[in-house]
């Protein structure tokens, strides 16, 4: 893995990909291109997504694996319709990527076994169960973890600032709900 050289830099590149409407508000769009360039720019093998509803993120994301060259998304989705309109979308990518996927229609409450990442993206609901997700979840050191909805759930912010405490650099991006990107030490 070639990581962001500082944090600073990681900080930079999200504020870069991360851009508000004139109302102050981020779209969706935003966050698939953040999510995008934190892939193309810190080259994880192995992301795991918690919550990729219909798949859209999960695109994004296998795309700049591609674009990288190689890698594996593994996603987690509780709610069967949105998990088999994930695995349509993505099917319709082709068979031609450079990269992996698989989505797993299960609920993070299961035993999913232990997982080896070095990028997560959580956007699960309820926010609540951000911190039993990241109990199932080993991040190698510089990998990156990106939480959703920062700035409208308290969970999130608590969450947010548990990892501050710990072995990790931790930034929020402002908007309307708000991102929390942070890097193991």
């Amino acid at each position: 893995m070639n990581p962001l050289d500082t944090f600073a830099e990681i900080k930079s590149t999200c504020e870069l990909a991360f851009k508000h409407d004139s109302a102050g508000k981020t779209s969706t769009a935003s966050t698939f291109r953040l999510l995008h360039a934190l892939i193309r720019y810190n080259r994880p093998k192995n992301v795991v997504e918690i919550g990729c509803g219909e798949g859209w993120s999960t695109a994004w994301m296998l795309q700049a694996l591609h674009e990288n060259g190689s890698g594996h998304i593994e996603a987690f989705e509780p709610d069967p319709s949105s998990a088999e309109n994930a695995v349509g979308l993505l099917s319709s990518m082709g068979s031609k990527l450079n990269a992996t996927w698989n989505i797993r229609r299960i609920a993070i409450e299961e035993e999913i076994g232990r997982i080896l990442a070095d990028f997560v993206f959580l956007d699960l609901e309820p926010k609540e169960n951000y911190t039993k997700a990241m109990a199932n979840i080993e991040i190698e050191r510089d990998g990156l973890l990106v939480a959703h909805d920062w700035k409208i759930a308290s969970p999130v912010r608590d969450f947010a600032d548990d990892l501050a405490g710990k072995q990790w650099d931790v930034t929020t991006l402002a908007g309307e709900r708000g991102m929390v990107i942070a890097r193991r030490r």
